[in-house]
Formats: C-alpha cells, structure tokens, sequence
C-alpha cells in the first residue's frame, strides 16, 4: 500500500522541493543526462522515472 501512495505522489503535480544527490563520473553524468534528452526528458524526471521501475519511449528524431 506504502508503495502505491509513493507512486501516487510521483504522478501528482506536487511541487518538488527537495533535493535528492548522487555522485557520478562525468562519463555517467554524460550519459544520464543523453539518454533523458533522447526520452524528451529533463534530467530530474528520467530518473525519477527509472527509480519507479519506468522505461521512458525514446523519440525519434528525424533529420531532414
């Protein structure tokens, strides 16, 4: 039940006003933050999304 109300929440439109940090590599911090852009994704959002277990659709980009 605790699990669903955490779920709940993160799907709300709850402001977030806390910060949570990780210390990462460049490399990783890079990585982090291509693979939210390919997703559409801010940075903060794709890893909340993959903490819940969420597999964003990457988006085609098309170059013309």
């Amino acid at each position: 039940m605790e699990h669903e109300t955490i779920e709940q929440n993160a799907a709300s439109d709850a402001k977030r006003t806390v910060f949570i940090g990780a210390k990462v590599t460049p490399r990783q911090k890079e990585e982090i933050r291509a693979r939210a852009q390919q997703c559409g994704m801010t940075v903060s959002n794709y890893l909340l999304a993959r903490a819940y277990g969420y597999t964003p659709p990457r988006i085609k980009f098309y170059f013309f």
